[in-house]
């Protein structure tokens, strides 16, 4: 492989995921009615850049944000972290990665129909404790969509691990992964408690790559290895 665009990298990228989920594809966020509908919400949430710089899987589709149209070298390196979520909701089935991926405040989406439902049956007000479960949609820690992004992460760590190599500190390089997973993008589904975990699980992972079995007994994980080599080895030679 020589002098190769940004866009032909993402394309070998997501033929790669393609091996697991054969129905990863992406699309341009403006060219789709549901995520300019979802940046809107977005924007008078107070959370703009949703349409303009962050990735979003949505089943095997990834939408692709505005950023991306100017093209840059290491894109391939977020496909193949979104394509870890493809991978993982083609296993388990969509609904219920997006079940996990939502708690808790999936929960509180759910508690609405349940409220209404026993004013109608029973008749009484008591069916409007329900929407108690209405502050399940506060920023609450959220276990496990920590846990699908982290397995997202150690792709991404473990691609700037084999393209760069180590860290010259390995706590100012995790500090702004760390800072995603407590960040508006992701609802501040890392409070404090879950922020230590996630650091401890992030070293985990460098580390690993440091002792040379990063990517043991993940047959992805070993083909994304041979593709960051692969380009590397093309970006050294240019």
């Amino acid at each position: 492989m020589s002098n190769l665009t940004p866009q032909q990298k993402v394309d070998l990228a997501v033929s790669l995921v393609k091996n697991w989920a054969p129905k990863f594809n992406w699309i341009w966020k403006s060219d789709s009615k549901l995520h300019r509908a979802i940046g809107w919400c977005f924007e008078k949430l107070g959370m703009p850049g949703y349409m303009t710089q962050y990735w979003t899987t949505l089943n095997q589709e990834v939408a692709r944000p505005e950023e991306a149209r100017v093209g840059f070298n290491d894109e391939w390196s977020v496909m193949t972290h979104e394509g870890r979520h493809a991978i993982d909701a083609n296993k388990i089935t969509y609904p219920l990665f997006a079940f996990i991926y939502g708690l808790p405040q999936i929960l509180g989406l759910l508690a609405i129909p349940l409220a209404v439902l026993l004013v109608l049956v029973t008749h009484s007000w008591l069916g409007l404790l329900g929407l108690l479960a209405l502050g399940l949609f506060a920023p609450i820690p959220a276990l496990g969509r920590a846990w699908l992004e982290l397995r997202g992460y150690r792709v991404s760590i473990s691609c700037d691990y084999w393209r760069y190599g180590a860290p010259q500190s390995d706590d100012q390089y995790l500090a702004f992964y760390v800072e995603c997973f407590s960040s508006s993008p992701y609802y501040y589904m890392a409070g404090p408690l879950l922020k230590n975990w996630v650091q401890k699980k992030l070293q985990s992972y460098l580390d690993d790559l440091k002792a040379g079995n990063g990517f043991q007994g993940d047959a992805y994980l070993t083909s994304v290895r041979d593709l960051a080599l692969s380009f590397a080895k093309e970006d050294s030679t240019n």
